[in-house]
């Protein structure tokens, strides 16, 4: 049996403690959300009772009864209002009651409680100690019916979530909800049934402390409730009225297309296409005959979430009228099971809209057209001026085009009134010409329309001439061309904008260029810059992210190059990802360089994206003229060389024009130009370096290394053509050919009876982004005969880490039994949480941490070497040089060395003879 001392501790004090860690775990899960600060308050009331009860079971009985007056009776009451105020919290019904209606309902209890204990003293409660020690409180009847009430307080708030879970919105809310309601039902019948008990059993009148035990149940719920549904907190309440009030259709599907939830634009979807808003699956308002298809397409696409994510859907609703739907999919996990997200939009009208539109703007286009091959004059509105009289006068639809002025004639100088201030002289000086000179009168001007509005007409008119050639009056027509006008102003801009970023094109850059180029001259000391500007690696990024993102990210540097500009300069787009800037009043080329790298210090930051932050630096070539020396093409030219001079210095700079840059722009080109005949000519070749292990020297791998014996160049460098390469795209096409020819090299000195060893193959980014890539590789392995297991992929640490796709194409070509290698590592930023469930199997080392060694530490190829090895990955140290180096990363516990020190790379033939040497040694 339990001694006295320890039945409290374990009865009270113990669940006090357990109370209130519940209580501050709920708390600190949304410390401002109410409910869950209301939650908190309700508990931390019973850790105040509970606490009560231990004391008043080890102090003297007078100070127990003191302690019941004053604190535990009055927290009792007090928890009743923190319970209705967490009742009307959770159920979202607090405020729909006014402030001081909530004040009455949380603090009344326990206020009348504590008054009346005061005032009625042990009439009301007394605290008492049976024979046992065992001490209890004892009830007078009318704190029982206070108590009683109490309970019936709290029953009327659980009651509230009756009314909440019928209102609820979706079967996750009401699941909430009745999680909470069988909680509350238990607690009141808990708190019940021990009152029951302690009243009308003979000597268990002591069991009346444990009625506030039901408290421990209710709190363990309720701290479910929260690590659950968060008690649906800001954001899912917010999103579930979004839910329901969003215009468009959304619905959650689980793998056979049944209905998890829908909102209320879906259900009348449904409705609307011959359903009744409560079928089990979407496919149910299909044909009988086109459900199985459809099932058997929605698996499909349910089985393979990278698929396409939108489509449109035609359909008939229940009227026989044809509907268009774009239907958008995504996938998500709710309470641990996959569902399918469909968001639905009925683009019906707005379908028709465009098609209108595009049939209005093909109109436009045929009446601009025909306007240049019109007569002069027109029937569409006749007026007549008599000259001698100054009258004029309207024929049909004359009033009309005039700005719809009908009724009384009017004289030429009441219509020049309502011509445009700034057309007016041009209008009267046409009309003279013609009446004295008989030139023609023809013209177009704007107009002020009844409305207050501006309307522009062409008016055209011939001169009725007496037999002395005198004018008598005028007969015309005129023409509302307000809508043409609009139409050439829209054809004007599109041809000197470009349609992405809204920027100018080259046409309109070269047009006030030249326009710039004539207001200097004559001003000595004053000049033009032109910047010319590419973004770096940008093809990369379109090629791996996608040309959405591509194009997102050229509209977000276009808006930040216009914000950075002064007034009066000019940013232009040239074609892909290059821009081009016009600095006006440019003193000398200090000042163009300024504005050069305030731009480029802007591209340095990260450009967003659709959501990403990408990095993509800029080159930036500048070219400056001054006074008379301007010359546009020039200007353009030398930029551009600038430019491409910045990208072969290392691009994320700004280069100066200079003379000698044109040799530097024209030999990229030819070497740019060699690398596409390259590889028809055979010029290219591989050598290979061996890989020994750290500890035995024995031969374990090669790495094979490019190398182009051009017949003009002579050897040329990797580092010098292989960024040409990548740039240009070639890098695909020369990256198969040196996959191909590794696999069947080291197959046929496999056949020779060589050692067997793993050639290693760098990859790039495009090829593993190529989505026949798996396919290419396990075609090339099956053509030459290597077994999986003697190749090795390379990829840089950048790469490797890039997004999920290249990750799942490395985790296919591993189930192919090929090993990965991250290559350069610690020259990146990677994330060790994902290089943890990479598919990989070997990091090497970057040089530029063994160059260093033995000088400098080596913690950093230590820490590497230790991380790999927990993972379960092999290390190789490239760039060992020295027997030194070697002797440091054995003790280091390197697995393979590479470098100088062994080999350095060697063409077949010489490879041959080192591995023949390998063998017999």
């Amino acid at each position: 049996m339990l001694s006295q001392s320890a039945a409290p501790v374990l009865l009270f004090l113990l669940p006090a403690f357990a109370l209130f860690y519940i209580a501050a775990e709920i708390y600190l899960r949304h410390p401002q959300h109410p409910s869950n600060r209301a939650a908190s308050a309700f508990i931390l009331c019973f850790v105040v009772i509970f606490a009560g009860f231990y004391l008043s079971m080890v102090m003297s009985l007078e100070s127990a009864r003191r302690l019941h007056f004053h604190l535990i009776e009055p927290a009792a009451f007090m928890s009743a209002g923190f319970g209705m105020k967490f009742y009307l919290s959770v159920t979202r019904l607090e405020q729909r009651i006014s402030r001081p209606v909530r004040a009455v309902l949380y603090f009344l209890p326990a206020v009348a409680a504590y008054i009346l204990l005061q005032i009625g003293g042990t009439l009301l409660a007394d605290v008492v100690e049976s024979p046992s020690g065992w001490r209890y409180a004892r009830y007078g009847v009318v704190f029982e019916i206070m108590v009683s009430s109490l309970l019936l307080y709290i029953s009327a708030g659980t009651l509230l979530l009756l009314y909440a879970r019928r209102k609820a919105g979706s079967s996750r809310a009401r699941a909430m909800y009745t999680v909470l309601l069988a909680n509350g039902f238990f607690s009141i019948l808990w708190g019940f049934g021990i009152a029951m008990i302690s009243r009308w059993v003979e000597g268990l009148s002591w069991t009346v402390s444990l009625a506030f035990h039901c408290t421990i149940v209710w709190a363990v719920t309720v701290r479910y409730v929260v690590l659950k549904y968060d008690f649906l907190p800001h954001y899912s309440r917010k999103f579930e009225a979004l839910f329901n009030l969003s215009p468009f259709g959304i619905a959650l599907l689980d793998g056979n297309a049944d209905i998890k939830e829908m909102n209320r634009a879906a259900r009348r979807m449904m409705i609307r296409h011959g359903g009744d808003g409560t079928e089990a699956s979407v496919l149910d308002v299909l044909p009988a005959a086109h459900r199985p298809a459809a099932m058997e397409n929605y698996r499909r696409r349910f089985a393979a979430p990278q698929g396409e994510s939108g489509f449109e859907y035609t359909m008939l609703d229940v009227k026989g009228e044809e509907t268009t739907l774009l239907v958008e999919a995504d996938f998500l996990e709710v309470d641990g099971e996959r569902l399918m997200l469909l968001i639905i939009r009925d683009i019906t009208e707005e379908k028709k809209r465009m098609a209108e539109h595009l049939e209005a703007k093909d109109r436009y286009r045929e009446i601009a057209e025909l306007l240049q091959v019109v007569s002069r004059t027109t029937n569409d509105g006749i007026w007549e001026l008599d000259l001698a009289t100054n009258r004029l006068r309207f024929g049909i639809l004359g009033g009309q085009e005039l700005g719809g002025r009908q009724g009384a004639d009017m004289s030429m100088n009441d219509i020049m009134e309502f011509v445009h201030p700034e057309d007016r002289d041009a209008v009267q000086g046409i009309c003279e010409s013609h009446r004295l000179l008989g030139t023609p009168f023809e013209c177009e001007f704007r107009f002020l329309h009844e409305d207050g509005t501006y309307i522009w007409v062409y008016c055209a008119a011939e001169a009725t001439r007496d037999d002395s050639g005198q004018p008598l009056r005028l007969i015309g027509s005129i023409k509302d061309i307000t809508e043409r006008r609009r139409a050439q102003e829209e054809i004007a801009y599109l041809a000197y904008h470009d349609s992405l970023t809204g920027l100018p094109n080259r046409l309109l850059f070269h047009k006030r260029l030249s326009e710039a180029q004539q207001d200097v001259r004559g001003r000595k000391k004053k000049g033009l810059a032109v910047l010319m500007l590419d973004l770096d690696q940008f093809k990369l990024i379109n090629d791996s992210l996608g040309h959405h993102t591509g194009d997102v990210m050229l509209q977000y540097a276009a808006g930040e190059l216009q914000h950075l500009l002064r007034p009066g300069d000019l940013a232009a787009r040239m074609g892909g990802d290059e821009f081009a800037v016009l600095l006006t009043d440019i003193a000398d080329v200090e000042e163009a360089m300024a504005a050069a790298e305030v731009i480029l210090y802007r591209f340095q930051l990260p450009l967003r994206a659709g959501g990403l932050e990408l990095f993509s630096t800029a080159s930036i070539g500048v070219a400056f003229g001054l006074g008379g020396d301007c010359n546009a093409d020039l200007l353009i030219r030398g930029a551009d060389m600038a430019m491409y001079a910045a990208k072969e210095q290392g691009r994320d700079r700004v280069a100066v024009y200079s003379p000698g840059m044109t040799d530097l722009v024209n030999e990229r080109m030819e070497l740019e130009n060699g690398l596409r005949r390259a590889l028809e000519r055979e010029e290219f070749v591989l050598h290979y370096q061996p890989q020994t292990d750290a500890a035995t020297g024995r031969l374990v791998g090669m790495e094979a290394l490019i190398r182009w014996e051009s017949p003009e160049r002579g050897r040329v460098a990797p580092d010098r053509f292989i960024p040409v390469a990548e740039e240009s795209g070639l890098i695909a096409q020369i990256g198969s050919w040196v996959l191909r020819t590794a696999c069947r090299q080291n197959r046929e000195w496999q056949c020779m009876g060589l050692p067997k060893v793993t050639v290693s193959v760098n990859i790039s980014v495009l090829q593993l982004k190529r989505r026949p890539f798996v396919e290419e590789v396990q075609s090339i392995l099956k053509e030459t005969g290597l077994s999986p297991q003697y190749l090795c992929l390379e990829v840089t640490e950048s790469v490797a880490f890039r997004d999920e796709a290249i990750m799942e194409v490395l985790g296919q070509l591993t189930a192919l039994g090929i090993r990965i290698a991250i290559d350069d590592f610690g020259t990146g930023y990677s994330s060790l949480s994902l290089l943890n469930r990479m598919p990989v199997h070997i990091l090497k080392i970057d040089r530029s941490f063994i160059s260093g060694l033995p000088e400098q530490p080596s913690s950093v190829v230590q820490a590497i070497i230790s991380m790999s090895h927990h993972m379960d990955l092999a290390v190789v140290a490239e760039g060992v040089e020295t027997e030194e180096q070697l002797e440091l990363l054995r003790l280091l516990g390197c697995d393979e060395i590479q470098g100088y020190y062994i080999s350095p790379p060697l063409p077949p033939e010489r490879f041959v003879r080192f591995l023949s040497g390998i063998e017999s040694a």
